[in-house]
């Protein structure tokens, strides 16, 4: 579809919305120049709207917009990289891309990059390379204007690697959990702590004394402060911390019908278990149906995160939900703060997980 000079904006984008599809599939390249005759405006008035910059009234800023999706303009990074100092790539580095909950916080962020007309470029942090670190390969690939991370490698590494992240003056943010971050970088997470407090509080209220807890990786601080609310939960209510109902789990099914097989072994009188990420929790619910015993009739479970899964376990399994879409689109938000003003101070922003009650946990008939 041609564009004439002089025809108005209004029925430019009468007929571009009735002729959307063949504008989108024109194999030529939407260029700034066809923006600018779309939307009325100057290149220039373009290239302002695209870089996100202020001095652009709002009704063509959205004309602009409007221009652009419309043709499916796409601004050339490299250009936007020549006209000011910034890519307008962000970099995330993931602990493990199969998780569940990091599928939801990475669909967060971009959504957040495309909305503010940045890329998002994402990397799985396992099985890390010490003499090679993922940040090191992202910022000397690509340059990025700023990095999200869960995690930037093994354990004993993690603080180096910042400190190497932080002299390289570049704006980070850490997502979940961070304990080498605190202080240091600003983040986003769960309070991790209350969550687990608040999944062996409910158990305690229906009458459970006998509460396994099958943990996450032993150095993940996810998994070490949802196990430190659950023995503040326990001391509450006068019963001492017991390391024999604790059973070491990965995060995966399978890890959590093992764990469940080898706490029912070591104490068949357990009433309830606490596990401590949802998908866990499934594969313990197994281990108890195959043992013979019945949820929650015999053993309650809850567990943590409230995947998709979850609502369709059999039983359908009462749990603590964490709004991973609310924390990535947070956490990318503060990102964007730090890249457009880095002074500003260091930040952590913490929510609370929900109760969301189901049918895998009943009172103790004990």
């Amino acid at each position: 579809m041609s564009l004439t000079p002089g025809v108005s904006y209004v029925n430019i984008m009468l007929a571009l919305t009735s002729d959307r599809r063949s504008c989108r599939m024109n194999l030529k390249r939407v260029r700034i120049e066809d923006v600018a005759l779309a939307a009325g405006v100057s290149t220039q008035t373009v290239s302002r709207v695209v870089n996100n910059r202020p001095e652009v009234l709002p009704a063509t800023r959205q004309r602009v917009l409007d221009a652009i999706s419309l043709l499916g303009y796409e601004p050339s990074l490299f250009a936007r990289g020549l006209a000011g100092s910034k890519s307008h790539i962000i970099g995330m580095i993931a602990e493990d891309l199969s998780e569940p909950m990091m599928a939801h916080f990475i669909a967060a962020v971009e959504l957040e990059a495309k909305r503010r007309g940045y890329f998002l470029l994402v990397s799985s942090n396992i099985n890390p390379d010490p003499e090679n670190p993922i940040y090191a390969r992202m910022l000397a690939s690509r340059h990025v204007d700023g990095i999200l991370f869960s995690r930037l490698g093994e354990a004993q590494q993690e603080k180096q690697y910042l400190q190497d992240l932080l002299a390289q003056n570049i704006p980070l943010v850490a997502l979940g959990d961070w304990r080498e971050a605190q202080g240091m970088v600003s983040s986003v997470g769960l309070d991790e702590v209350d969550g687990g407090y608040q999944a062996t509080r409910y158990l305690l209220d229906l009458g459970h004394r006998q509460i396994g807890l099958i943990t996450g990786p032993s150095e993940n601080s996810a998994a070490i402060n949802r196990r430190k609310g659950y023995e503040q939960a326990l001391a509450e209510f006068g019963i001492a911390f017991d390391p024999s109902l604790l059973a070491e789990g990965d995060w995966t099914f399978g890890s959590g019908f093992r764990a469940a097989i080898a706490l029912l072994q070591r104490h068949p009188e357990v009433t309830a278990m606490f596990c401590e990420n949802d998908r866990m929790a499934i594969g313990a619910i197994q281990a108890i149906q195959q043992s013979g015993r019945r949820v929650p009739e015999d053993v309650s479970i809850i567990g943590f995160d409230d995947i998709p899964d979850a609502a369709y376990a059999n039983p359908a399994l009462t749990t603590m939900r964490q709004s991973a879409e609310k924390i990535g689109e947070m956490a990318a938000q503060m990102l964007f703060e730090k890249i457009e003003n880095p002074s500003l101070p260091v930040q952590r922003i913490e929510m609370k997980a929900a109760l969301v009650e189901r049918n895998s946990c009943k009172k103790c008939s004990q």
